[in-house]
């Protein structure tokens, strides 16, 4: 009898370590992956550990042009899109949002921006903007924005926000990008943009290098 009760015990433990290997696989399977776009490396670090700390699947990017990058190779990896509305470059948050709906027509992932400034709720959701966080995030608020973006609940109230600071070399690049980009999303081609801007196409791609467009608008070339 106590050789029957080893086996019987031996078989309940192999059937309960496989169907904990089977659940495992499955939340793998089925994990959503978010891609979270943010300059500040401490910021981008701890928003990562929190979201794989509860489940999810996670790309960090610190440029708007390493996120380009990865939605270039499949427009459709990511549900959710965390998003720092002001950069420390030419390039914001919402004008990653406006090129990524001209060159990904359908784009389906939900965009939060999280952002340490205030009064830009109204045309942040304007752009499109699931929903919006204001620094400094608590784990459970960005957790339940995340949940609530994948559910497609409707969102909390935005918070305010105000606009960054910044030198007067990243002011011009910044200007210049916001102008570039609502040429190109009101185009259907480079020579076209530069005939809005009023310059030419040489000039144009030089400035494309110098606000770090030049990744985001390749596509509209092809």
């Amino acid at each position: 009898m106590n050789g029957f009760f080893a086996v019987t015990d031996s078989v309940c433990y192999t059937c309960r370590k496989l169907e904990e290997r089977l659940f495992y696989l499955d939340k793998i399977q089925n994990m959503s992956e978010i891609l979270v776009v943010d300059d500040d490396i401490q910021v981008l670090t701890v928003t990562g550990e929190v979201l794989r700390d509860h489940g999810y699947e996670v790309s960090l990017c610190q440029t708007p042009g390493k996120a380009i990058k990865l939605l270039k190779q499949n427009p459709q990896r990511f549900e959710v899109i965390l998003l720092d509305w002001k950069l420390r470059c030419a390039i914001d948050g919402d004008m990653v949002v406006k090129l990524i709906n001209r060159f990904f027509p359908g784009f389906k992932a939900q965009f939060i921006f999280i952002t340490a400034h205030r009064n830009a709720s109204i045309y942040l959701m304007r752009l499109g903007a699931y929903d919006i966080l204001v620094k400094p995030v608590t784990a459970e608020q960005l957790v339940d924005a995340v949940e609530r973006a994948l559910k497609k609940k409707p969102p909390e109230d935005p918070h305010q926000k105000v606009p960054s600071e910044l030198n007067w070399q990243d002011l011009k690049k910044h200007e210049m990008a916001a102008k570039i980009v609502n040429a190109i999303s009101s185009t259907e081609t480079i020579v076209e943009a530069a005939r809005l801007l009023g310059c030419s196409r040489k000039s144009l791609y030089r400035w494309l290098l110098k606000t770090g467009l030049h990744d985001f608008v390749i596509v509209k070339e092809l």
